[in-house]
């Protein structure tokens, strides 16, 4: 999913520190802002006016990915030629469609960011499948397929909010459809071919993201759907949650590279996925997946502010190499 950088070497002929530092930055970068605006959704559950300084920051980090596609003549398409970082782009509109149930206070605006967010995933979505999978072999399988399918259920995290329910009942519906059977291919492509390039190891995490998302999209956009649903895709997320928590370590003792992008979004989503199930209880069992959402939150905001710091140390060192 997250490989590094790739930028082609056509820039325009003006050069500066800043500039070059631009045209480093690599397509992963949408993946720390999808994880920075999970901490702003997380914050907002708390204090929305204090949850807008993390999603300046996510929206400042689009703005960087933006800026390079601009800066650096074809690097957008090379980004959605690869199966790897195609896939990668996605967290791009995911965050957009965060972005909407942020600003919803201002209506026509968050309506018009949720419909941009929403034209970008399904289009990448269409694209993928017409693309790229068509005779994708198995060792290319990893979990970012799950980033342009199962995230449309990012819609119905801010559907509803925006004025658009109906909208975002239809992305958690067909986010929680396709979640299965990737879940599935995903599952059998890590059991039978385990082995992959430490580069590529990262993106396990993205297993813990899907269901929880799923849930997520559900309590925003179709709180009416049976309990018993509600439950269950919090209990396949939860369990998925566990399997990847017993390799998170180790993933983030190795040398930091761009793909651990991969591994703060689902720690964001795991936590807000787990404070909305606890509103579906009463006594001990709230009481305890309140702790657990606790731990989960200190466990997300943790792993996103070293994935700022990595990333940051990472554009650093490479413009630092170049000069």
């Amino acid at each position: 999913m997250f490989n590094s950088a790739l930028v082609p070497s056509m820039p325009l002929e003006f050069s500066s520190p800043a500039v070059e530092l631009i045209e480093k930055v690599p397509v992963p970068i949408c993946g720390v802002a999808l994880g920075v605006m999970g901490v702003a959704n997380i914050v907002r559950l708390w204090n929305q006016p204090v949850a807008w300084m993390p999603c300046a920051l996510s929206v400042f980090l689009l703005v960087l990915y933006v800026c390079r596609c601009i800066r650096v003549r074809g690097s957008f398409s090379k980004d959605v030629g690869s199966p790897v970082t195609a896939c990668v782009f996605g967290t791009f509109p995911m965050t957009v469609l965060f972005l909407a149930l942020h600003i919803s206070s201002v209506q026509p605006l968050a309506q018009a960011v949720f419909v941009i967010g929403t034209a970008v995933q399904l289009s990448l979505m269409v694209w993928i499948a017409a693309r790229i999978l068509p005779g994708k072999t198995l060792d290319r399988v990893h979990a970012s397929l799950f980033v342009p399918y199962v995230g449309i259920a990012a819609m119905g995290a801010s559907g509803s909010t925006v004025g658009m329910a109906g909208a975002g009942m239809f992305g958690a519906c067909l986010g929680l459809v396709l979640a299965v059977p990737i879940l599935v291919v995903v599952l059998y492509r890590y059991v039978h071919l385990p082995e992959m390039p430490d580069p590529e190891r990262p993106m396990f995490c993205i297993l813990a993201a899907p269901f929880a998302l799923c849930a997520v999209g559900f309590n925003g956009s179709f709180p009416d759907a049976p309990e018993t649903l509600r439950i269950a895709m919090y209990a396949v997320a939860l369990i998925l949650y566990i399997v990847v928590m017993t390799r998170f370590v180790g993933l983030l003792r190795m040398p930091f590279v761009p793909s651990k992008a991969s591994m703060g979004f689902p720690m964001t989503v795991s936590a807000v996925a787990t404070y909305v199930t606890a509103g579906l209880f009463d006594g001990v069992v709230h009481d305890i997946l309140l702790v657990v959402f606790a731990v989960q939150a200190v466990i997300a905001v943790a792993v996103v502010l070293y994935l700022l710091f990595g990333y940051a140390r990472f554009l650093s060192i490479d413009a630092e190499r170049r000069t």
